[in-house]
């Protein structure tokens, strides 16, 4: 892959999770209520996607220098 071309899709990355992390946070600080099924979603979970996302991020970001 073109040097030029991994850069941009490292930062997309980088936005991409940002965002998703965000809403993972909006709703631990919101307490949104989310059910699967029936099955209501426990906080920790997004603590735990949060904490993935932080080192997608920070694996994107050094690859990135």
């Amino acid at each position: 892959m073109e040097k030029t071309n991994l850069k941009a899709v490292l930062k997309l990355n980088i936005i991409f999770f940002l965002v998703i992390s965000s809403i993972h946070l909006a709703r631990i600080l919101a307490q949104w209520d989310v059910a699967i099924n029936r099955w209501q979603v426990p906080y920790w979970l997004n603590a735990i996607a949060m904490l993935i996302l932080g080192l997608l991020i920070f694996a994107n970001a050094k690859h990135l220098k």
